[in-house]
């Protein structure tokens, strides 16, 4: 098959609580095979050893006989079962080749995504949604929605330059103060800037599109632990004279102009597909530009918009895997980020096709079932109320389930939202550290 398997032995005179961590937890491996039979799903050392693989996040192959029960916890791994005697020999053997053969692919292309981004210093694990927080067509403010968010911190927040700066309303019921983000970075959160183009751009203001600087002003104000960078955008492109090369040497460029002018902050470039005159994004040339960025940049995120990827969810996930695999062969590992990801299912599916992050405004534009996932008007709210006897955390649910009118039933419903996203979250990262994204779409 190409590969030099490992083998655990707890017989071998070594330290094999040593040994196997160490193997599993090296850069080369793969994937763990693991041989059950009736008497190994009852031997505590092998079902240490299995549970050791999925620590360590690597794809788990069970090859085992029709007459053996697997341990609870693992009954949801790919499989292959031996037949009986008569139907073991070559055959058996050249069954469990390919079937390694494709784990062990399937595992190479997987380990180069299990990994934690680094934002100045704090760990964000992936795949992950960072709450984003906006002025426009929300149910409440950003300096009300962040109070809220100091309440239960999610591990992420993404939060905008235009309206940090009070662009359109700098009343302290609309404004954030530079003490709601230092709290929520004291409570544990990741703060994220935006540039700040989507609320311009939705708001039609031109002067804010055309001016990179504004966005030092609010990094200057406001301590946050990464930087989009201002916006690029390329309208009325002639495909046939597209040259990727140098439309990633220009955003590189806008990369170190922001870098520079926020006194060497970290920046994350958002690369935009490029548009044709017929307002066709062409999406096809991201893998390249995305791909030139990252080796010359080596940034902690790159961003891309979630609408430029093609019409239709499917359309959207074969680029994300497109760009995925180039980025895959740059050498190092490549956080990527897209934008404007806000419906489960769409998170679920970008994921699962190589997304790492997402943000997005649904959560505090409607309301989603917990059971399915799916989103809803936000004044259904109240079909969902039942739903809090899921949460498991007693201090939240007290707030929801209070008659005392602390919280107002739109601050309710956005709390609903915050648990029931992040719950969701940590089952796409199960699913991912687990190889095996099958039960959640089911």
């Amino acid at each position: 098959m190409g590969h030099d398997p490992w083998m655990a032995n707890s017989d071998s005179g070594g330290d094999w609580r040593k040994d196997v961590p160490q193997a599993l937890n090296r850069s080369d491996c793969l994937a763990a095979i693991v041989v059950w039979s009736e008497a190994a799903s009852r031997n505590q050392i092998v079902i240490d050893e299995a549970e050791e693989a999925k620590k360590a996040r690597r794809p788990l192959l069970f090859v085992m006989r029709e007459d053996a029960e697997l341990p609870l916890g693992f009954r949801n791994r790919p499989r292959l079962i031996l037949g009986d005697a008569e139907a073991s020999g070559k055959d058996a053997i050249s069954n469990i080749s390919e079937k390694v053969a494709r784990v062990l692919e399937s595992g190479a292309q997987e380990s180069r995504r299990l990994f934690e981004v680094t934002l100045e210093g704090k760990q964000l694990k992936t795949p992950c949604f960072i709450f984003s927080v906006s002025s426009f067509e929300t149910q409440f403010s950003p300096a009300r929605t962040l109070e809220l968010l100091k309440l239960f911190t999610p591990p992420a927040v993404l939060v905008s330059a235009f309206d940090l700066l009070g662009i359109r309303d700098n009343s302290p019921d609309v404004l954030p103060t530079p003490e709601i983000l230092k709290d929520l970075a004291l409570n544990g959160a990741i703060v994220v800037l935006d540039s700040g183009n989507y609320e311009a751009y939705r708001f039609g203001d031109k002067f804010w599109q055309r001016s990179p600087w504004l966005l030092r002003e609010a990094v200057a104000r406001f301590r946050c632990d990464a930087v989009f960078s201002h916006d690029r955008i390329f309208d009325d492109i002639d495909p046939s004279k597209l040259n990727p090369a140098a439309i990633a040497g220009q955003i590189v460029e806008d990369v170190d102009r922001d870098r520079n002018a926020t006194g060497g902050v970290s920046i994350s470039p958002i690369i935009h597909a490029p548009k044709a005159s017929d307002g066709r994004y062409l999406s096809e040339f991201l893998p390249e530009i995305c791909a030139t960025i990252a080796k010359s940049v080596r940034p902690p995120l790159i961003a891309i918009a979630e609408r430029e990827l093609g019409d239709g969810i499917l359309a959207r996930a074969r680029r994300v895997r497109s760009i995925r695999k180039r980025l895959d062969r740059l050498g190092h590992k490549q956080a990527l980020h897209t934008l404007g990801t806000g419906n489960p299912l769409s998170m679920l599916i970008l994921a699962y096709a190589g997304g790492d992050s997402f943000d997005g405004l649904e959560w505090c534009r409607t309301v989603v079932d917990g059971d399915t996932m799916r989103l809803h008007h936000f004044h259904h709210f109240d079909l969902f109320v039942d739903q809090r006897r899921e949460i498991d955390n007693d201090y939240l649910r007290d707030y929801l389930e209070s008659e005392d009118e602390v919280l107002s039933a739109k601050a309710k419903a956005v709390l609903h939202n915050l648990y029931f996203f992040q719950r969701f979250t940590k089952e796409i990262q199960a699913a991912h550290d687990q190889g095996n994204y099958e039960e959640v779409f089911t």
